[in-house]
């Protein structure tokens, strides 16, 4: 909990002339506006014992149970990391 706070107070964007000198030519050229590049994926996790859990953390997708993240890229750097759990005692989601 500690480092969830010290880094809350970093500025996680990056300055528009930093982005725009280490971009490739090809997405300044197609995409000139772009600063963050945001993907999500899914990461399998262990079953939860619990039924209501297991429920909501299924992904038909990857056939399992799994946890979903969020990235944000900038050019060499992950400036956003978003990971979605499940609290298994009330069973609620949450962004850690």
């Amino acid at each position: 909990m500690f480092l969830s706070l010290q880094w809350r107070e970093i500025n996680i964007w990056p300055e528009r002339e930093i982005v725009d000198y280490h971009s490739p030519s090809d997405l300044k050229r197609q995409f000139p506006k772009t600063r963050v590049i945001f993907d999500g994926t899914e990461c399998p996790i262990k079953k939860p014992k619990a039924t209501a859990v297991q429920q909501v953390t299924f992904s038909s997708y990857k056939n399992c149970n799994t946890a979903k993240v969020l990235v944000g890229v900038t050019p060499g750097v992950i400036c956003v990391a978003s990971i979605w759990w499940i609290n298994q005692q009330s069973s609620d989601c949450r962004e850690k």
